[in-house]
């Protein structure tokens, strides 16, 4: 097809939409550039995106990259390719442009799936950046001839596909677990535990525990039900019964966390929820916490809140669970767990959940990898169970506990 055939700025029909296409060419390539600089060079999250924020969480997956390269990069380049092409050949309608606009389109539809269907969050600044490629791929389209723009939206397409079809097919990276801050676990005496420097004091007989509570191997664990790395070392941990667990729900949810400005993910929007019907059943029936554990993190996962209170009512009395799903002492417990993780996020002590402690051992939090850094937690020895602070409970009391 000859130049003749393709739209030039210097007919003033198309002026217009040269330039609207040059500065939407330049909008993508700015936020895109931004991401990529951001994961080259940083942990992975833009401004505003911390330890808690969806685009953190879609923008540190699996999906961000692609044969260890970030997507970022890719994106980059297509809209400089764009950019340049349109400032030096100051021409609409060609194949070339026809075919960014389908690679543009497909990135979009794919990523942007990915992020509903595989992540479960939405990243505010990708979905900037399509929106930007897809407007920018409908003024690119508009004054292309028909068969052309086919032609360029079936290779566009085709590189698009090629890239999803990588991405497929490489395994997933092996999740590396956070380091253990020896020493760094809190202390115990009898059944009263001290941790996060004193931030919070957890008397074993009020909380929930499985396992022996004078175990050398007790774990103290700060979770969310709507963590995806909650749900990976619930599965590693529930696999360890050498092991006793104290179990603290943190919800990552502004509703009941004043330490988080926006959900990680949408599924967050329920941990408030999920963490009070918890504490209310395991009020009601103790023996069946595993079982709602067990459900709560497996196929279904994540949960809603109408799921998690219909399933505890199917475990224990419905009226009872309604009554003690109204108890403003849970909320209060709820509140204390949250106050001490915010605290000690604050003074960087801990970061983002699980947070494992082990009570005159280490602390470690994050994602657990293959669980085999479990054991580095109780390197140091615990404090003899019968060393009790002064005024604590008794070592004989019994907790409530599965």
């Amino acid at each position: 097809m000859s130049d003749a055939h393709r739209t030039t700025p210097h007919n003033p029909q198309h002026l217009g939409r040269w330039k609207l296409a040059a500065a939407l060419a330049g909008v993508a390539l700015l936020l895109s550039g931004y991401l990529a600089a951001v994961a080259l060079t940083g942990d992975g999250r833009p401004a505003g995106c911390g330890d808690a924020a969806g685009c953190g969480q879609v923008l540190t997956s699996r999906w961000s990259k692609v044969v260890g390269l970030p997507t970022a990069v890719l994106a980059t380049g297509l809209y400089a390719m764009v950019l340049v092409m349109l400032v030096r050949g100051k021409q609409l309608g060609g194949l070339a442009l026809a075919t960014a606009a389908g690679a543009m389109l497909g990135a979009a539809g794919w990523f942007t799936g990915l992020q509903v269907l595989s992540v479960g969050a939405l990243c505010k600044y990708c979905l900037a950046t399509h929106t930007a490629g897809i407007a920018l791929a409908a003024v690119l389209l508009r004054d292309t001839p028909p068969k052309r723009a086919a032609t360029g939206m079936a290779l566009g397409f085709l590189g698009t596909a090629v890239l999803a079809a990588t991405q497929l097919m490489t395994a997933p990276p092996a999740l590396s677990a956070a380091p253990v801050e020896a020493g760094a676990g809190g202390q115990r005496a009898g059944r009263v535990l001290t941790l996060l420097n004193g931030g919070l004091t957890v008397n074993l007989a009020e909380e929930r525990v499985s396992g022996d509570p004078d175990s050398k191997k007790l774990l103290v664990e700060f979770f969310d039900y709507a963590c995806p790395h909650c749900r990976h070392a619930h599965g590693l941990l529930a696999a360890r019964t050498d092991l006793a667990r104290v179990y603290l729900p943190v919800p990552l949810n502004p509703d009941c966390n004043s330490f988080i400005d926006e959900l990680p993910m949408d599924a967050f929007a329920h941990s408030c929820d999920l963490a009070l019907t918890a504490l209310a059943l395991h009020h009601v029936a103790p023996d069946q916490m595993h079982t709602f554990d067990d459900w709560a993190f497996g196929e279904g996962w994540p949960r809603t809140a109408d799921q998690a209170l219909a399933f505890a009512k199917t475990l224990a009395d419905p009226a009872a669970m309604v009554a003690a799903r109204n108890d403003p002492k849970h909320m209060a417990r709820l509140k204390r767990n949250v106050n001490a993780w915010g605290t000690a996020r604050d003074n960087d002590l801990v970061g983002g959940l699980p947070v494992l402690m082990a009570p005159g051992g280490g602390l470690m939090y994050g994602p657990l990898g293959d669980g085999s850094t479990l054991d580095a937690l109780f390197d140091a020895p615990l404090p003899d169970a019968s060393d009790a602070l002064p005024n604590s409970p008794s070592n004989n009391a019994e907790p409530n506990r599965p």
